[in-house]
């Protein structure tokens, strides 16, 4: 099997590979602690952003090759959906929670299975991440998955409103769906973090 530290190593900036180790490391955490499959989370960590570094052109390209259209959305959320798609072939990886896993961990979807809502949350609060409430997110991560995809596609949302930047439907349908899922304890236990941040 293919070394996806090694491709990594190979492919991204140094800042870059920095939060890829950061998302496997969140990742992992969050796997142990759900009981969800480490390999698989370990593996859609690793390659969700193997392609954030290409150009539009090479992205362009690369969805060419593998015979389809660029994604929906701005050019920054092109490189999960096309890495899905060149996976088997540049990676040698065919698994289909993983490709779900590295197609939505920037916009999220509201059917995403526990792999993908791993990396969707990882990607967010690994031990990078510096923006306001980031330590609430990580703190969410702890209570229940629910919740923390609930609360990490609030923040998502709420960076994009502020910066006026177009939002993937999907993403609002997972947000919905995730707070529908979220116990009345765990969402009176965030309501107590927001009031103390406050």
């Amino acid at each position: 099997m293919i070394d996806l530290e090694q491709e990594a190593k190979s492919r991204l900036s140094p800042s870059r590979l920095a939060h890829v180790r950061g998302v496997v490391e969140a990742s992992m955490d969050l796997a142990q602690r759900y009981a969800i499959n480490g390999e698989k989370a370990r593996q859609a960590a690793w390659l969700h952003d193997m392609f954030r570094e290409l150009t539009q052109s090479q992205l362009e390209k690369l969805a060419h090759l593998s015979g389809t259209s660029v994604p929906f959305g701005p050019v920054p959320v092109w490189h999960g959906p096309i890495c899905a798609m060149r996976m088997a072939q540049d990676f040698f990886i065919d698994d289909e929670d993983v490709k779900e896993a590295v197609k939505w961990h920037t916009v999220g979807h509201p059917e995403m299975g526990d792999v993908a809502q791993i990396l969707y949350v990882a990607d967010a609060i690994e031990k990078g991440r510096s923006f306001p409430f980031v330590d609430t997110l990580r703190a969410a991560s702890q209570i229940s998955l629910p919740l923390a995809v609930a609360t990490v596609s609030d923040a998502s949302l709420e960076h994009l409103l502020k910066n006026h930047v177009e939002i993937d439907v999907r993403t609002v349908q997972l947000r919905n769906k995730a707070w529908s899922l979220v116990t009345q304890d765990d969402r009176q236990w965030f309501d107590r973090q927001i009031n103390l941040t406050n």
